[in-house]
Parts: C-alpha cells; sequence; structure tokens
C-alpha cells in the first residue's frame, strides 16, 4: 500500500523544486465557462497555499516567464466522472510534458454540480498535501529562451575562483504597432487565420468552409508580458512566445515532441 500512495507522487524524475512558476487555466477544457464553479480559483489558492508563485493563463506575465515558460509548471485538471460520479485528476507537467506529479483520483457522489466538481477536485489535491515545496533558484530547467537571443559568458577574475555564470539576453526584436482595427488576415503554410484584437492582446481564428459557408474557430490567443513587443502564445495546447516583426508579420515557437523548437510564421495580408 505504501508503494501504491508514493507512486502518484514519484511519477517521473522531474523535481517541482526546480520550478518557480505554476501556470493554472482560466478555464477548464471539460467546462464551457471561466472560472466556473471557482474551481480554477480554488487551485490556484491551494498552489499558493503550498508555496508557490501562481498566475492564470490569460494573466500578464513577468518578464523571465514570459521569455522563457520553461520556468513554470502547468497545472492539468482532466474530468473522468461519470453518470454516477464526478471523477477529477490533477498534475503537474513541465514545458516538455513531462509529469512532475500526478495525483491519485478525487470523486464525488453530490448531485449538486458545483459542490460534486469542487468536492472532487479536493480530493484529488490530498495526495498533493504531503508534497513539500521550495523553489531552488539554483535550478536550470530547460530553457526556452525568446528566439534570436545569444548567451554571454560573464568570468569572474581568478582570485574569485573563476566561477562562470551565463545570462540570456534577448536580442530586441522589431515590434509592430498595435493596429486598431477589429481584425488582421494571415496566412500560414496556405492556410487563412485571422487576428481579432482584444485591447493590448489578441484572438487567433482559422478559416475553415463548412457547407459552403466561412467559419473562424478559435484556436489560440497572444497575451502582451511586461516586455515590449513580446506576447505569450497559446496555440496548439502549448504556451509559448510570439512576436511580430516590422511588416507584421507574426511567429510563433513551438517546442515538438522531441523537445526541439519550430517557428510558425503568419505572413499578413
Amino acid at each position: 500500500m505504501l508503494l501504491i500512495a508514493m507512486s502518484s507522487q514519484l511519477f517521473a524524475q522531474v523535481n517541482i523544486n526546480d520550478y518557480k512558476y505554476v501556470i493554472v487555466p482560466h478555464r477548464f477544457d471539460y467546462l464551457n465557462e471561466a472560472d466556473k464553479y471557482q474551481l480554477n480559483s480554488l487551485l490556484k489558492s491551494y498552489l499558493q497555499k503550498k508555496g508557490f508563485t501562481v498566475f492564470f493563463d490569460n494573466e500578464n506575465f513577468p518578464v523571465d516567464l514570459a521569455t522563457n515558460n520553461c520556468l513554470a509548471l502547468k497545472a492539468l485538471v482532466s474530468n473522468q466522472s461519470n453518470m454516477f460520479n464526478s471523477k477529477t485528476e490533477f498534475e503537474l507537467v513541465n514545458c516538455n510534458n513531462q509529469v512532475a506529479f500526478k495525483s491519485d483520483v478525487g470523486e464525488s457522489k453530490s448531485k449538486d454540480f458545483r459542490q460534486s466538481y469542487q468536492e472532487s477536485l479536493r480530493n484529488a489535491l490530498r495526495s498533493f498535501d504531503a508534497v513539500s515545496y521550495a523553489y531552488n533558484p539554483n535550478a536550470q530547467p530547460v530553457n526556452n529562451a525568446v528566439p534570436g537571443s545569444r548567451v554571454v559568458s560573464n568570468q569572474v577574475p581568478a582570485q574569485q575562483n573563476q566561477v562562470l555564470v551565463q545570462q540570456t539576453i534577448p536580442t530586441p526584436q522589431p515590434v509592430v504597432t498595435i493596429i486598431e482595427a477589429a481584425s488582421m488576415d494571415f496566412i500560414s503554410n496556405g492556410e487563412e487565420f485571422m487576428l481579432k484584437a482584444d485591447g493590448k492582446n489578441f484572438e487567433i481564428f482559422k478559416r475553415a468552409i463548412v457547407d459552403d459557408m466561412v467559419t473562424y474557430g478559435l484556436i489560440g490567443n497572444l497575451k502582451a508580458t511586461g516586455q515590449a513587443g513580446i506576447y505569450l502564445a497559446t496555440y496548439k495546447k502549448q504556451t509559448s512566445i510570439g512576436y511580430f516583426d516590422a511588416q507584421g508579420n507574426l511567429t510563433i515557437e513551438l517546442t515538438d515532441a522531441n523537445g526541439q523548437t519550430e517557428t510558425k510564421v503568419f505572413k499578413k495580408q
């Protein structure tokens, strides 16, 4: 029984103390509203009490996180409910989708939806109660720096044991002036997209023709960060970095299954 209890906490050789932040979605995929039943707020509050610095994925991030999403673990919640019980599972995964923690399945038999969903999530989080967290600032998680960044080595004099320190200094990218039009059209790999402005942020829509009618489906978004011209991009269920060039073209850096960076370019029309 002890081995079974420990298995959820030691799911992978990923040390949660190596991660400075946790990102919580503002809406879970299985629910149709942001923070429905206050589940997202409940999870954020719980993780903050555990000592994590937590952001919703639609908030403005600090510069270090905006330029390197590998500093954060992503909080994932899956719904395994049936007609009799609410069942919820909680995971923390890193930027390479490696599992740092996977909870036991939390259940609730309540007939009230709000109470049932909240209770099942709380029960899932119980298996995380025994896990302690203290951020290790000397940790070196995988770096996912801004495209075009360069690594500069600062060498301390010999009398100080020649400790080598590395800093990632982003190379400034050309920034397009925010256009206050309702939308902008783009093409990428022969497919058509539309960016809809929402203040300083953007929503990404993909154009399709269904039954001879043009439709636009929401597939991602760009959230302004504390660094001018750099956006937190959510695209194809990945959280990454997006930026515009001087011509208004959009670039999003994605990571494939092997951890390699893939560049997605949207040409402005």
